[in-house]
């Protein structure tokens, strides 16, 4: 249930505050859910640590727009494919283990993927998407460029993406002054002013 919830709230988290840093905060979750799991004294805290692990859970499935924000675009079937392999490929030798070890080994073999992903998220820069997104365009050369190189290809996918989030924003301005010039027009309106000068 706590995954549908993370899966509708973090895609907004995600546009206010960045892909790196949320996807970090998921990790983290998903990390302190295993623990709290291995170290339960009763099944309803095992229950609290499934609920809180939900909320990160209904997010690795948005998690794939990293891959086509990240990586070159000849490549991203192949991250998004192997990023839906490698759930399989966990699950098949999680059940695997499970054949030797107890479910609070198990728990605390399970934390281990989740703090070596925050760990190496961390490191990463932020997404060049996002940075264009919110205006940071310096940012977003740096970030792209670390990742992707400053070829002639990669620099004409950089102004592309840098132009057209050019023209979105200003596409935004323009709609917010217009209407602010239809409340100022409306405020001059008879309609507007009868029932205001009543009140006064």
């Amino acid at each position: 249930m706590t995954g549908g919830v993370g899966f509708l709230l973090l895609p907004p988290l995600m546009q206010i505050y960045g892909r790196r840093f949320i996807n970090v905060i998921m990790n983290l979750v998903i990390f302190i859910g295993w623990v709290i799991i291995a170290l339960s004294p009763n099944v309803p805290t095992i229950i609290a640590g499934r609920t809180i692990q939900g909320l990160s859970f209904g997010g690795l499935y948005i998690c794939s727009i990293l891959a086509g924000e990240y990586s070159h675009p000849k490549r991203r079937g192949f991250f998004i494919i192997f990023k839906i392999s490698a759930t399989g490929i966990g699950e098949l030798i999680c059940h695997g283990f499970g054949f030797s070890l107890s479910w609070r080994q198990m728990a605390w073999l399970a934390s281990a993927p989740p703090a070596l992903a925050a760990l190496g998220t961390a490191v990463w820069p932020e997404s060049p998407q996002w940075l264009a997104y919110k205006g940071r365009f310096d940012e977003c050369v740096t970030s792209f460029e670390w990742l992707r190189g400053n070829g002639m290809e990669a620099q004409k996918e950089l102004k592309e993406m840098i132009t057209a989030q050019q023209e979105l924003r200003n596409m935004k301005k323009l709609k917010k002054s217009g209407a602010l010039m239809r409340n100022l027009q409306a405020m001059k309106s008879k309609e507007f002013l009868k029932p205001f000068t009543v009140v006064l």
